[in-house]
């Protein structure tokens, strides 16, 4: 497979995980050089608290893509899938 990881990612070649899929991840950009990626994620509304914020446990999954994605651009693996 040509490209990096990401861009398989991007391409639909390797599927979203669904827990992702469930958080709206899109990635904007990532740099293999300096091992960080851009992300976004939906805050819908199903997510919100009785205040409506976007509860804890769905800001501490997401947090938890962004490092997992973060931390795999420093894999060789992951540099050219």
């Amino acid at each position: 497979m040509s490209g990096t990881f990401f861009d398989a990612i991007k391409a639909g070649k390797i599927p979203t995980p669904e827990c992702a899929k469930t958080l709206g991840i899109e990635i904007l950009s990532h740099d293999p050089v300096n091992h960080s990626v851009e992300l976004e994620f939906e805050g819908r509304p199903e997510f919100g608290n009785p205040i409506g914020h976007v509860q804890g446990g769905f800001l501490a999954a997401m947090l938890d893509d962004a490092m997992g994605l973060a931390a795999a651009t420093a894999t060789a693996l992951i540099r050219k899938a």
